[in-house]
């Protein structure tokens, strides 16, 4: 919820409203939050708004808050459809072993964690939109979609590829995966 949907509920007179949602949770990475145009225009205005969510921005003001203390949703055997579902993690495994035989070099997570694979695109070039600032690599989406289709291969089927999401923080870069993937491959 952005600030100006919180405005158009809220209204010019206060009205009841309820919000939801936990104040520790991190704030959105907005990647263009200080970045200006040639003119020294900011490039994302609304930016700041992101900073903080309105349930932050009312509690920030000293609206009365109601703090749930016990977990009401959760019940026994909840998760067992989703744990007998997702196989105990096992995309995650292969994904893991995979990535240990294409890169020998590779370190293993520490056990109970899960951490990133960061794989190195010598000369790639990024390209950086100049009235946008989004940012695009057709180098790294190529070897980002050679290695998913290699692992999806390597699998026998055990994988589905609508089990894989490409989440990108630009949409320069969503657009440069969509054109590469509708390259017959």
């Amino acid at each position: 919820m952005t600030r100006p949907d919180l405005y158009s509920v809220w209204g010019n007179t206060m009205m009841p409203c309820i919000l939801a949602g936990d104040e520790k949770q991190l704030p959105p990475a907005v990647m263009t939050l200080d970045e200006k145009d040639s003119q020294g225009n900011a490039i994302n205005r609304p930016g700041r708004d992101a900073r903080i969510s309105p349930l932050e921005f009312f509690m920030g003001l000293g609206m009365p808050v109601y703090r749930l203390r016990t977990q009401l949703r959760m019940a026994r055997g909840l998760f067992d459809l989703s744990k007998i579902e997702l196989d105990a993690h096992r995309v995650g495994r292969d994904l893991e072993s995979f990535a240990f035989v294409r890169y020998p070099e590779l370190n293993a997570a520490p056990t109970g964690s899960l951490q990133p694979i960061f794989i190195h695109c010598e000369n790639s070039h990024c390209h950086i939109d100049p009235i946008t600032k989004s940012k695009s690599n057709k180098d790294q989406v190529i070897v980002a979609l050679d290695f998913i289709l290699d692992f999806v291969s390597s699998t026998s089927g055990r994988v589905d590829p609508s089990q894989i999401a490409i989440i990108t923080p630009y949409t320069a870069n969503v657009d440069v995966i969509k054109s590469v993937q509708k390259d017959p491959k």
